[in-house]
């Protein structure tokens, strides 16, 4: 009689547990992917040296992650490459309105230095002196300086009219024969003591201050006009 062994039961293959980091991994690819780009690669290493689970998890976590990256990066660009369209439009529309007060708006009145001339909207403007040569306007700390010289032409803007308006001094234009000059506003600002600046002035109230020119070291000015807006009340000075 032969003898046959009883077959031996195989015993099962013991699971290895899940790894925490690969649980980390997937968490933070969701709800933060700058962490879950670190983590991930750290999740599969590790997983690979010591055979516990979750692959599949730090796996999910490092794709999440990326694809959360790339669309952070487009979606930084689409915005730089809008907002540099919208301010782009922004400054050529400000540009062609102040190019074309000369067409629009006709000059009310024609004065000399330490004249007062007057809109129709009753706004006076009196150009009391002018003084150019200027190589930096501002103190110690905050100045600017000028590409040519800086003309500062220190003007009285009066409300006679019977509403208020405020005056910039971006409503100022500079002129050597037809070419114009705008005003420097950064001078204006750094400038001690100036109200020249989209000042609100109400009716019978007045603001006495300077306003900037940076014109080539080698010229003169011609001719200032000062407006009380941009299309209209025009009030030139003929220097």
């Amino acid at each position: 009689m032969t003898y046959t062994p009883a077959p031996t039961q195989q015993q099962p293959q013991q699971q290895r547990p899940t790894s925490g980091l690969a649980i980390a991994a997937l968490l933070t690819g969701i709800f933060f992917w700058p962490a879950g780009i670190i983590i991930s690669p750290i999740a599969l290493s590790k997983i690979r040296k010591t055979g516990d689970g979750g692959r599949g998890l730090a796996l999910a976590g490092l794709i999440i992650s990326i694809l959360a990256l790339v669309g952070t990066v487009i979606g930084i660009i689409v915005s730089v490459v809008a907002a540099s369209v919208v301010v782009g439009a922004g400054a050529a529309a400000v540009d062609s309105m102040n190019e074309s007060i000369d067409d629009i708006g006709s000059v009310d009145q024609s004065v000399s230095l330490g004249e007062t001339g007057t809109s129709e909207g009753g706004v006076a403007f009196t150009l009391n002196s002018l003084t150019c040569g200027i190589p930096t306007v501002g103190d110690e700390y905050l100045n600017v300086t000028a590409q040519g010289q800086f003309c500062e032409a220190n003007i009285t803007v009066r409300n006679n009219g019977t509403e208020p308006f405020a005056f910039s001094d971006s409503y100022a234009k500079g002129f050597i024969a037809e070419t114009e000059y705008a005003a420097d506003s950064t001078a204006g600002i750094y400038a001690a003591d100036n109200e020249v600046f989209f000042n609100e002035i109400n009716p019978g109230n007045e603001i006495v201050g300077k306003v900037y020119f940076d014109i080539p070291a080698d010229a003169a000015l011609e001719r200032i006009t000062l407006t009380e807006s941009l299309f209209e009340g025009v009030v030139e000075v003929v220097l």
